[in-house]
């Protein structure tokens, strides 16, 4: 599968379902109900800069040793979608995408998206068995900034629970956001599952946005259920040591 999720939101999700629609065949049970959402966590003021040099910033994404077995590194790692959202529709007739509410488009998109500002930027894109994949991605702020930028992220997650959505064709979507249940990893992290529903098929994400020093990082595993929670934490404490081993 090969596709971007975490960095690209709802535009470039409605572009994964619509794969995994077609993979699956639709028909899926109804997932059950989602946890709340975790208290807001406050980051501390970093003690180091940002990492300015995007190629330092790639060397703390997680690595392949850090994620199961089996999976393998997609193209388009600089940050550079692989969806780009804002493309022109190569679907007949007009463009009838959109999310309900607007704001809620904001989840899943890159951090550095979602709060502008950052002095680098990175992603990285696997894609595993049965349709499984994990998206990371990282940016680093000046000042405060990366303190800034997690409490926006939470504050959108707050107010998305429940949404809709729409793809070029009009085909209907529906988002349930909940508490994903993850240990605190880096200096402070929220960790959230997300259920993206058409069709009778939900896509699954399990996701954690961490912080450490100057830099937050938005980890996103995606399939037709749940991951591993071990595995999940395995690779949100991978990224806080390699940010950590950064000097950040």
């Amino acid at each position: 599968m090969n596709r971007r999720a975490a960095t690209v939101g709802t535009a470039g999700l409605v572009a994964v379902l619509s794969t995994t629609l077609a993979a699956c065949g639709g028909g899926a049970p109804a997932a059950p109900a989602l946890p709340t959402l975790g208290p807001a966590r406050t980051a501390p003021a970093p003690t180091a800069g940002p990492i300015t040099d995007a190629a330092k910033l790639m060397t703390t994404v997680v690595a392949p040793e850090d994620l199961p077995p089996g999976f393998s590194e997609l193209p388009g790692g600089d940050g550079t979608a692989l969806v780009d959202p804002a493309a022109p529709s190569t679907t007949a007739g007009p463009d009838r995408s959109g999310t309900d509410p607007a704001t809620c488009a904001k989840v899943l998109s890159a951090i550095a998206d979602q709060s502008p500002g950052a002095v680098s930027r990175t992603a990285i894109h696997y894609t595993g068995p049965g349709l499984r994949s994990v998206d990371q991605d990282s940016a680093s702020y000046p000042g405060v900034g990366a303190r800034d930028a997690f409490a926006a992220a939470q504050h959108v997650l707050a107010g998305c629970t429940a949404y809709s959505g729409t793809d070029a064709d009009g085909t209907h979507i529906t988002y349930r956001l909940g508490g994903l249940d993850q240990p605190q990893s880096g200096d402070a992290s929220t960790s959230f599952q997300l259920h993206a529903t058409s069709a009778g098929t939900t896509l699954v994400f399990d996701v954690t946005i961490l912080v450490v020093g100057a830099t937050v990082t938005q980890i996103a595993a995606s399939g037709t259920e749940p991951f591993d929670a071990a595995a999940m934490t395995r690779m949100s404490a991978a990224a806080a040591d390699h940010l950590r081993a950064a000097g950040q």
